[in-house]
């Protein structure tokens, strides 16, 4: 930092008596103190320092960005340990004493693998970290909005540790943590003229972030009609439990006792053509039984959801559930937000495709359902909008070309009596969303509208 910039971060009168005190003993600490000040306190007042500052600047800052040895970068720590005595933040001159930062900064100058690794646990065992919850999971890539929201919950946690509300570390601690997360979410934001909570302001950041990322006013209009509604959980359809019905038996099977899988990690016959008879997916006027799971790809389709959610893993030539999947099995509501969830997650041009397709059947009325080339036409229309295109022949994408992703989520609506296809298809093909289609449709889109950004947009 310039003289300049280290004097506009040194002009609280706390501040500048606490040095003073420090220089008159340790003339090196109080320099180290007043060198690291900016990076704890935004604006340089003492009222404004919280420990998410502190455990940032001597657990990631200091050790990566000042270039000096380890030995320094402790005295510095210690330095600034000082003058926290001095002001009478006992709290934040033991952080920075502490074991865990000695070893925090050790650790980086064993590398930067090693740093990265210990910092992360460092972190996390502090409590003051926002956890993902169950209305708001937080983004890599973080909003102004998104990231003054998070703030907002570190102190919320700060305060709970420091009055022993929250003891990191301790029986149910992480559970009490996300109490503490959701409620603190739920709080108005000082100032907002619309009087929203931090959760609100989150997911609307969110969902101007959805709106302007691609170049398409026909996109937007179609989601104009459903943007309010997305702004908030979309209630689950009537038929939840059938439509979940094929995750649950897989969860339940996997849950009870290991699902056997062959040497290609398939589901070995027994099972497939169990859960092919459990939903009228194989029968015997099928003729011969499916000898592997590609025979019936309905059971590879749930397969795969429950392995997107991480609800199941393979150990050795088994199929189990994991905790996540044998807590959600007994929840139909939540095995549906993850079915949802699912469907939403490809990024770039399936993506964009998958909920393009998922607007216009939401927008057309039951009788003006689309054929299926002119949905795929229509698809393609509103791709090239976008900008999406050949980069050698600079043309739109084709038809075929978004069939080609199109097809798949048609199929795994189907599956899951999301949607149904008419017995004489005009112009070669459609169909039409379920009521439970309708719903999910929309819970699809509210979790690519609200759900957390983990990287940077073009």
């Amino acid at each position: 930092m310039d003289g300049d910039g280290q004097s506009e971060a040194l002009r609280d009168p706390a501040l500048v008596a606490a040095l003073g005190r420090l220089g008159a003993r340790d003339a090196d600490a109080a320099k180290a103190a007043a060198a690291a000040w900016a990076s704890v306190a935004p604006d340089g007042e003492v009222s404004r320092v919280h420990q998410r500052f502190v455990q940032d600047f001597v657990w990631y800052r200091l050790p990566t960005k000042w270039f000096c040895d380890q030995d320094e970068h402790l005295e510095i720590a210690h330095g600034l340990a000082g003058l926290f005595d001095e002001l009478r933040l006992s709290r934040y001159a033991q952080l920075c004493r502490s074991a865990t930062t000695r070893q925090v900064i050790a650790a980086w100058h064993r590398g930067r693998k090693a740093g990265l690794a210990a910092y992360r646990k460092a972190l996390d065992g502090s409590g003051i970290e926002p956890p993902d919850t169950e209305v708001l999971a937080w983004g890599r890539v973080m909003s102004l909005e998104e990231s003054d929201a998070n703030d907002h919950v570190a102190v919320v946690l700060e305060r709970a540790v420091a009055e022993g509300r929250l003891v990191p570390g301790g029986r149910g601690w992480r559970a009490r943590q996300q109490e503490l997360t959701v409620a603190a979410l739920r709080e108005q934001v000082p100032g907002d003229p619309v009087q929203r909570d931090w959760l609100g302001v989150v997911t609307g950041a969110r969902m101007t972030r959805w709106l302007e990322q691609h170049r398409s006013s026909r996109r937007r209009i179609l989601i104009g009609q459903w943007q309010t509604a997305l702004l908030q959980p979309i209630e689950p359809p009537d038929e939840v439990s059938m439509v979940v019905a094929p995750l649950r038996w897989l969860l339940g099977q996997a849950s009870d006792g290991a699902l056997a899988l062959t040497s290609q990690q398939l589901r070995s016959p027994p099972v497939v053509q169990a859960m092919g008879e459990e939903f009228g997916w194989f029968g015997p006027r099928d003729g011969v039984a499916p000898m592997r799971e590609d025979d019936v790809r309905k059971a590879t389709v749930v397969h795969e959801v429950a392995r997107h959610q991480r609800w199941v893993r393979r150990q050795g030539r088994n199929l189990t559930a994991t905790k996540v999947g044998r807590a959600v099995c007994v929840d139909d509501v939540a095995v549906w937000r993850g079915l949802a969830a699912a469907i939403a997650a490809p990024d770039g041009f399936e993506g964009y495709v998958r909920e393009c397709a998922l607007l216009v059947l939401l927008g057309a009325e039951q009788a003006e359902q689309p054929g299926r080339r002119a949905l795929l036409v229509a698809l393609g229309e509103l791709a090239a909008e976008a900008g999406w295109h050949d980069p050698e022949s600079g043309r739109g994408p084709t038809p075929e070309e978004v069939g080609s992703f199109v097809d798949p989520l048609l199929a795994t609506l189907v599956i899951f009596g999301l949607h149904t296809e008419s017995d004489v298809p005009p112009q070669g093909g459609f169909d039409r969303l379920t009521d439970a289609g309708r719903a999910t449709a929309l819970e699809v889109l509210r979790v690519r509208a609200t759900g957390p950004q983990h990287r940077l947009l073009n």
